[in-house]
This record gives structure tokens, sequence and C-alpha cells, in this order.
């Protein structure tokens, strides 16, 4: 029998294995009555694990379909090769799903790239666990997760966009977001509110130890997203961060609330820095039972969290008898300019262009119109080009301090 002739049959067996061979689209449907092979709607699988295993054995990125539906599984979807999962398809009502065992998330994910769009995440262990992999989220709910939503280790990527995240807690890892050794960890346009967790970061927790043996920080960055009564038992109540570069722009800290940094904590390492980059946010009414209400800057002898701070509003954070100013942030950024916050000047703090005026806040952390932080922003620092609603920045004769563009 001929080479050429084995090679042939071996194409022919490996394509008339299953429907899916290159990678394509897969459906689900609970209400599907067609032959359940995932091929098309009418024919759509009604089990979801269905079409995991479907994508798994496949070659190439799928694209699974899921239909809207409350979906309830006892064992997590596994994903093991590359995927994308569309949910809230064919009736137009959303996609939820739920896992009942209490002892296992909604997702994991090992060693592949999984893209998550219009789902609905509720009560479970944990929604998505990911380990080696690059995760990413797109217009999806999280509630209800009793150890973390999602939780990432080794990660290339975790990335949220147009998210919300309310009311998960944790033990150990935050209530929303955990990375730990992840290269980066991109947040834009999300909401956390009421996220709790019995450690660091009720909303968002990024760890680097192996940053001490490998020199590189691993990467934060959150982009016009707000941050409401999240809470820390130790540190972080919105934010914590170790080992890491922080970049926090257009975004709103509120009512958050921790032992140490009422809203943000972010700690070097012994023997090297940490970063963070603060332009255009608004930090109000967080509060701390120890240090630091606003921000709190753990430093380690002479290794120290670099710090800049730009066109933010710092007022009415809390912590227990100290200046006004050291309610705000702990101790002095490394760069503080064009800023309006608390107790300003009370304190020989090097800095250019703060002031302590009324802001005039609203609720909501925009000012009114009248506010001094209209047009007194440092212009060519901001980096993006829209504030936390996404109105074009720079309206006036110059940009806005804070989250809000008038």
């Amino acid at each position: 029998m001929s080479k050429i002739f084995l090679t042939l049959f071996a194409a022919c067996a490996l394509f008339c294995y299953s429907p899916h061979v290159m990678a394509g689209n897969i459906y689900v449907d609970a209400a599907a009555v067609g032959a359940n092979n995932g091929t098309s709607w009418t024919d759509a699988y009604t089990n979801i694990h269905d079409a995991v295993a479907d994508s798994n054995a496949t070659a190439g990125a799928d694209n699974i379909y899921v239909a809207s539906g409350y979906y309830v599984s006892t064992a997590p979807y596994v994903f093991t090769d590359a995927a994308t999962f569309n949910g809230g398809m064919l009736y137009g009502f959303p996609t939820s799903l739920e896992n009942v065992s209490g002892t296992s998330p909604i997702m994991e994910v090992q060693a592949t790239d999984l893209d998550v769009t219009g789902v609905d995440f509720f009560k479970s262990l944990s929604h998505i666990v990911a380990s080696v992999s690059g995760i990413r989220f797109n217009k999806c709910h999280f509630q209800g997760a009793i150890d973390g939503s999602v939780k990432a280790h080794w990660c290339w990527l975790v990335r949220g966009a147009q998210c919300g995240f309310y009311d998960n807690r944790s033990t150990w890892a935050a209530g929303g977001i955990m990375a730990e050794d992840c290269d980066l960890v991109h947040i834009e346009q999300c909401k956390f509110q009421g996220n709790i967790t019995n450690a660091y970061g009720g909303a968002i927790q990024v760890n680097n130890p192996s940053s001490i043996a490998t020199g590189v920080l691993g990467g934060l960055k959150c982009e016009n997203s707000t941050f409401t009564r999240n809470r820390a038992a130790r540190a972080g109540g919105a934010i914590a961060a170790k080992l890491a570069t922080s970049k926090l722009a257009n975004s709103v800290f509120q009512r958050n609330h921790s032992l140490f940094g009422g809203a943000i904590a972010l700690a070097c390492g012994p023997t090297m820095n940490a970063e963070m980059y603060m332009v255009n946010c608004t930090l109000f009414g967080n509060g701390a039972r120890i240090a630091g209400g606003g921000v709190m800057l753990f430093d380690w002898g002479a290794h120290l969290v670099q710090t800049e701070i730009h066109n933010s509003i710092l007022w009415r954070n809390w912590a227990p008898p100290v200046s006004v100013l050291m309610k705000q942030v702990n101790r002095p950024p490394n760069i503080f300019t064009h800023s309006c916050v608390a107790g300003w000047g009370s304190l020989p703090w090097p800095g250019m262009a703060n002031f302590a005026w009324n802001p005039n806040l609203m609720p909501n952390g925009d000012v009114l119109p009248f506010s001094p932080c209209v047009d007194s922003g440092a212009p060519g620092v901001n980096p993006t080009m829209f504030d936390i609603t996404m109105a074009p920045r720079v309206q006036g004769l110059s940009i806005d301090i804070g989250a809000f563009e008038q």
C-alpha cells in the first residue's frame, strides 16, 4: 500500500471522526430537540459539558454559542483547548451559569486561551479558575462566589471589560479577581461592588512572589472602573497589589474599607521595588482602621513603592488620628502633581500645583460645574482619550482633575 494512500486514508478517518475536527461553531440550547450534535441551533447540544468536550477534541479555537437560559451543573466546564464562549444567544435574555456542588468552580481553564462574552455567573464556589492560560471576559456579570470569583495562577493575561463583580466573598483570595504570578491583569469599564475577603484585596488582589527570583514585576492596569463598598480584612479594601507595576486611570474608589489602605494597598519586596502610576482617579470616603485611609504604601527598608499621582482627587478618606493629609495617603508619593488633596499644605510634602479646596463632589464621584477641579489638571499625562463615562477628555481649557470630565 503506497504512502500516499495511507496518508489519504488517515486524513479521511480523522475527518470522519467528528463533525468538528477543524475549529468551527458549536451550538448549545437546552430547549433543542434535534440531533444533539452541536452542528446548528436545530441540532444543538442540550448540555454545555458536551459542547466543551467537543471543543477540546478539536484543533483550533472553536466558537461555542450558548442560547439564553439558566444552566446548572455539579462539575466544572474544563477547557483544555482554545475557545470562545458566547452567551445570551437566540432568545434575547442572558445565559446564566451556576455550579451547585459547592466544591468546584463553574469553569476551569488549563493551559489555553478562553474568551467569555455575555454570561451571568451566579452562586458557586468560584466562577472561573485558570492556570497557565489567557482568559478574557467581556460584558459578563459575576455574583455570589463563596471562595473568590476569578482566580488565576501563572497566566499571561487576565482581562475584563464592561463586567460587573457583585457580592463575591473569599477567605484567602480576593472577592473579585485574584491573580498570582500573572503577567498582566487588565480591567476596563468594570464595576466592583460589595466584594469581601478575609485577606487582601476585596475586589482585586495581584501578588507576584516569583518576581523576586525573575526580577520582573507583574502588571495591573485598571481603567474607567468603579470600586464601591468592597472590604478586605487585612489590606486593600478595593485593590491590593504586591510586587507589581500598577497603572490606575479614570477610576472611582468610594466607601471601601480595610485594616490598611481603605481603597488601595501596594507593597514592594525585600529585594526590589514596586510601582504605581495613578492618573485622573477619585478616591473619597474610604476608610482604614490603622493607616492609609485612601492609599497605603508598604515599603521594605531601602526598597520602595515608587509612586506617581497626577490629576486625582483624594478627599475625606479616613484613618486613625494622624494628619488629614496622611489619611489620604500614608506617606509622600515620589511625584505628586495637579491633585485635589484633603490637608494639602499641612505637612512639608513635595508636590506641584496641588490644592486642598473643596472639590464639590457629587455622590457618584463627579464634581459640580463650579468645582476648582474643572480645567485644573496637568495636560498630557492622561493615558486614555476618555473619562470614566467614555466622554472625551479635555472639553475645556485643560483636562479636569478626577475621573470625570465636565
